[in-house]
């Protein structure tokens, strides 16, 4: 939702404040207090809700919460004294008071097709009489909540709506209706000693169709880390899922009635739920549909870092010339993404990404670790960022981080390329073997590029198996008929130097030209 009033506009979807002069930092904790009282404009909202809903029920004395109603006075140019944007009702509360542009009972009332979506993680369903699983119930939905709420490609209904509907019969229209959700994540949750099992479903309201389900177990003494493991396999399934569908969604709709946002979607379909990635006629399509976007809405940050992908797409898999050149026109957008929204993962990770494969590898590193730090779940973020671990040889770290993009499936698009970096690691760590399986896996996945092949035939050749290993260099060559050994080396993120020349040499061994074929 964007609010907007006086000379500032406040986007609950970004978390972001702009003012006059451009964007205004805040603490979350004083964003979420802000938004708060403007989506609940149309009252007086008491320090009780405001306790319970921004700061989650915590104990606060008066002192900590005016403090923190004085700061967000202070961003937006009002003070205690005049109250144009907050004003105290004595011994009742505080309510936001300045003239809204987009008013909470007006705005979104368009088809919420055309909006991001919007989900509603329902408090779960305890059937046990004790206490302290119900407790452990709702913080698990909480915790989910929070977790979800960390990507922009979504709207995440506040803790607040959701257990508003508590114990209530779940009227799946009802909730579109009403509250604009489109999908819902319910379920319940049951426990035998110290063995938690949450049993979860995805919904779409619109078709009241299942679109995932999965029990999911934790174990241990301390309960917060097996919360913790849980939501974040929930969230792992759920939010990829979800983006998909909306791509789906986009990508049937007639250009005439497309937004920006839209065009964003369909471009993010081309990137990751269509032929190869990389391939050429997709990249140069997705290419397309995110610069419409831009021309709709130049300031929409998501477009900018879909372009700079795609532009990385089309050449950091092709042995095509100029790659340098479409390389850092793909790192200007993903520059101008990250000034616009400097605290979106997806971005962070366009941008660290295209680093990494322009050799600026420790930098590069640096952007991907703070897009995982904005969203700990994002599986494409931990893919980018498992593949440039492995390419800077950093062996372990880069494992468990693929391994969590591997554990969310064979249908998500990362899959096949998570489980070639894992079997490059495996090679380079010299476990020849042990990589074969997960080269295997990535060989067999639709969607991943040559450097599947390239991770089989040096397992396969560290094997001693040189006959298997040439056959399968003659497969990718009818993949990639340009590919030589050079072409590796400039094309590969690969900086560790054993680990260059422990690919380069095997390749060449096996019988890949040194360079290319005229």
């Amino acid at each position: 939702m964007k609010f907007g009033f006086g000379l500032y506009t406040l986007d609950t979807d970004l978390v972001e404040l702009h003012g006059p002069d451009g964007p205004i930092s805040v603490e979350p904790q004083v964003f979420t207090l802000l938004s708060y009282l403007a989506q609940n404009a149309d009252r007086v909202v008491s320090k009780d809700e405001l306790i319970e809903n921004v700061w989650l029920g915590r104990i606060v004395s008066d002192a900590n919460l005016n403090s923190r109603v004085n700061a967000a006075r202070r961003a937006v140019n009002d003070d205690g004294k005049a109250q144009n944007v907050i004003r105290t009702f004595p011994r009742k509360g505080f309510r936001f008071v300045a003239d809204l542009i987009n008013p909470p009972d007006t705005q979104d009332r368009s088809d919420p097709s055309e909006q991001r979506a919007r989900i509603l993680i329902l408090p779960f369903l305890v059937r046990s009489s004790d206490p302290e699983l119900h407790h452990i119930a709702d913080g698990l939905a909480e915790d989910i909540i929070l977790e979800l709420s960390h990507s922009k490609q979504f709207t995440v209904l506040s803790r607040s709506v959701s257990f508003s509907l508590k114990d209530q019969i779940i009227d799946l229209p009802k909730l579109r209706n009403e509250h604009f959700v489109r999908y819902v994540v319910e379920g319940s949750v049951r426990s035998a000693g110290d063995k938690l099992r949450l049993s979860a479903t995805l919904t779409d309201t619109q078709t009241s169709g299942v679109l995932w389900s999965e029990q999911m177990d934790g174990h241990g003494k301390d309960i917060f880390p097996v919360l913790d493991h849980i939501a974040r396999r929930v969230v792992a399934a759920v939010e990829p899922t979800i983006k998909r569908m909306e791509r789906l969604q986009a990508s049937n709709r007639q250009n005439s009635e497309l937004t920006a946002w839209q065009y964003y979607l369909r471009g993010s379909a081309y990137l990751f739920d269509r032929g190869i990635v990389g391939q050429t006629d997709v990249s140069s399509k997705a290419m397309e549909e995110f610069s419409k976007a831009i021309e709709l809405d130049p300031y929409l940050a998501e477009a900018h870092a879909g372009l700079a992908t795609a532009m990385w797409h089309l050449v950091g898999f092709s042995f095509e010339t100029g790659r340098t050149e479409r390389l850092q026109e793909a790192l200007k957008h993903a520059t101008v993404a990250a000034e616009i929204s400097p605290s979106n993962s997806e971005v962070l990770a366009a941008l660290g990404t295209i680093l990494v494969h322009l050799g600026q590898t420790d930098t590069g590193l640096s952007a991907l670790r703070r897009a995982v730090s904005v969203n700990d779940s994002d599986t494409h973020t931990k893919l980018y960022m498992g593949i440039a671990l492995v390419s800077s040889g950093q062996f372990d770290e880069a494992k468990k981080i693929l391994q969590f993009v591997i554990s969310s499936g064979k249908q998500h698009s990362g899959h096949g390329a998570a489980s070639a970096w894992t079997a490059h690691a495996l090679n380079f760590e010299g476990k020849f073997a042990e990589a074969e399986p997960h080269a295997r896996d990535a060989v067999a996945n639709p969607h991943t590029q040559f450097w599947a092949n390239v991770s089989l035939i040096v397992s396969l050749f560290n094997q001693g198996r040189c006959e298997e290993a040439t056959n399968e260099l003659h497969n990718m060559r009818q993949f990639k008929p340009g590919s030589s050994c050079q072409g590796l080396a400039e094309l590969t993120p690969i900086t560790h130097a054993p680990s260059l020349k422990l690919l380069l040499d095997t390749m060449k061994a096996v019988g890949l030209p040194e360079h290319p074929e005229t």
